[in-house]
């Protein structure tokens, strides 16, 4: 009916819960439009990109695996996410933090497919809000290549994987423990989906 009111539903701050399937159209939430009107009229081919996370660290705990999950089950089924892991190097008075960082970033390459485009997740990269970075995942998205995101170990990645990539990003000026910094990727970047395909997940 005309003048049907929005109502909010429980959920942590800054998200909503998703709205019953037969709920219709809706009203966009603020900041929603501008990412939305990017993507206006482009084919939605043009936008179907598979991407997958290399990550140091094969052994998190059970609460990080839980939780990516929980995001990563709500990407959409064009993106064919997954997740590749790369075992820590042993660190030890004989062996440098070098030495390691080296080896990890060496599996890590060895990963990587030439016709990849490549993200590297660093303190040292780019800082975006959440709607910049739905602007930029649809940039990605439109370059055509598929995605490979990369978080590298307790010690960073090597010269020659920070070279590698074409971009970096940088979730947050804290120091976050691997195993929440793929949560918090997983989180963002459905919080990106959402606001390129009109979802009220994300809420100013």
């Amino acid at each position: 009916r005309r003048g049907r009111q929005r109502v909010a539903t429980a959920g942590p701050a800054g998200c909503a819960a998703p709205p019953p399937a037969a709920a219709g159209a809706r009203e966009l939430y603020p900041g929603e439009a501008q990412v939305t009107r990017r993507f206006r009229g482009i084919s939605r081919d043009r936008l179907v990109v598979h991407f997958r996370l290399i990550a140091v660290g094969d052994r998190q705990p059970g609460w990080v695996d839980d939780a990516v999950n929980t995001y990563t089950a709500r990407f959409p089924r064009e993106w064919q996410f997954k997740i590749e892991q790369v075992a820590t190097a042993r660190r030890s008075k004989n062996n440098k933090s070098e030495q390691a960082m080296e080896a990890e970033s060496a599996h890590i390459l060895g990963r990587i497919r030439k016709t990849e485009q490549v993200i590297l997740l660093d303190e040292r990269g780019k800082q975006m809000s959440s709607q910049q970075l739905a602007g930029k995942l649809g940039d990605w998205q439109s370059d055509g290549r598929d995605l490979c995101f990369v978080i590298g170990g307790p010690d960073g990645v090597a010269p020659g994987c920070r070279e590698r990539a074409d971009s970096t990003w940088s979730l947050s000026q804290l120091t976050l423990p691997h195993g929440l910094a793929r949560v918090l990727f997983a989180e963002q970047m459905y919080r990106a989906w959402s606001l390129q395909a009109g979802h009220p997940y994300h809420r100013d």
